[in-house]
């Protein structure tokens, strides 16, 4: 099964620390490395490791950066079908991670927030059972451009997966909410929520036809269906790095969606996958889920 993925493809730069230090402190870097990552790379690591086929959409710069992150998605079996280099400078994240396993994100935006019409030129090659949506991908001026496109191919049946992020509030309203009408799922965590709420006060009662997965770290989450409410557990292991978890949760949902797995079934596979990816010192792995884990 072919699944699209919004969402830009940048370079992950760690420093391992500690502790992050008050602001206006100071601390020692004990070490560093580079990964590829972006929530696009993330999301689609675990529909591939479902057993899926994740296409990026992304812009990647002409440089250095560009160079390998094509080279990885190459040599690690990722589709490149919607990938494509441009004049510019690829992005990246400054990733400070400490022991706990919790980071702290900057990100120096790229080539990989611009979007045009060709980037999926050869959509119509592929049959696409769902798309997932990262909140980063619309915080540009390219965003109504993307939103046309993925309406179009709501109108042709793709069902999406909206996991709105941090910076959410930096998403411009009326892309929000149309984001919010074509969704199926929709994947804040209780902070991202608090925000969408101040910006929708209606949001809760006009999402009641679709589903809203309220995720909350260590807790699980709650799960609220058209058809009632649950809550859902996390599972729990030696945590290294939460970087990637909630990406990982999200492409569970995704695969699940098209699917056509069970709501309870694929909550239970995301906070499997996200466990999988919390062991990681990375933001996104290979690996397999047991049929006897779910």
């Amino acid at each position: 099964m072919d699944f699209i993925v919004f969402g830009g493809l940048v370079a992950d730069r760690y420093f391992y620390i500690d502790n992050y230090p008050y602001r206006g402190q100071d601390t020692f870097i004990n070490g560093e490395a580079v990964y590829v990552g972006g929530c696009a790379i993330n999301i689609a690591a675990c529909i591939n490791n479902l057993g899926g086929k994740a296409h990026v959409v992304s812009y990647i710069g002409n440089d250095k950066i560009g160079e390998q992150i094509l080279e990885y998605i190459k040599h690690n079996g990722f589709s490149d079908k919607f990938v494509k280099k441009t004049d510019g400078e690829s992005g990246y994240c400054l990733v400070f991670k400490e022991n706990n396993g919790e980071r702290t994100f900057m990100t120096k935006k790229g080539i990989e927030g611009i979007f045009d019409g060709n980037l999926l030129e050869n959509l119509n090659t592929i049959n696409v059972s769902a798309a997932a949506v990262t909140g980063y991908y619309l915080i540009n001026k390219n965003a109504s451009s993307i939103m046309d496109c993925m309406e179009i191919m709501r109108v042709s049946g793709t069902k999406f997966v909206f996991d709105p992020g941090p910076l959410v509030g930096e998403i411009d309203n009326s892309i929000l909410k149309r984001m919010f009408r074509i969704s199926s799922i929709i994947t804040p965590n209780e902070t991202e929520l608090a925000v969408i709420e101040k910006i929708e006060p209606d949001f809760r009662e006009n999402f009641k036809t679709k589903t809203l997965i309220i995720k909350k770290g260590l807790r699980g989450g709650t799960c609220i269906t058209p058809d009632g409410e649950f809550n859902y557990s996390s599972v729990n292991v030696n945590t290294i790095d939460t970087t990637g978890a909630g990406d990982s949760f999200t492409g569970a949902l995704c695969y699940c969606l098209g699917s056509n797995i069970d709501i309870k079934k694929a909550v239970r596979m995301g906070a499997l996958c996200a466990a999988k990816t919390v062991q990681l010192n990375a933001p996104h792995g290979f690996w397999k889920i047991n049929e006897e884990d779910l």
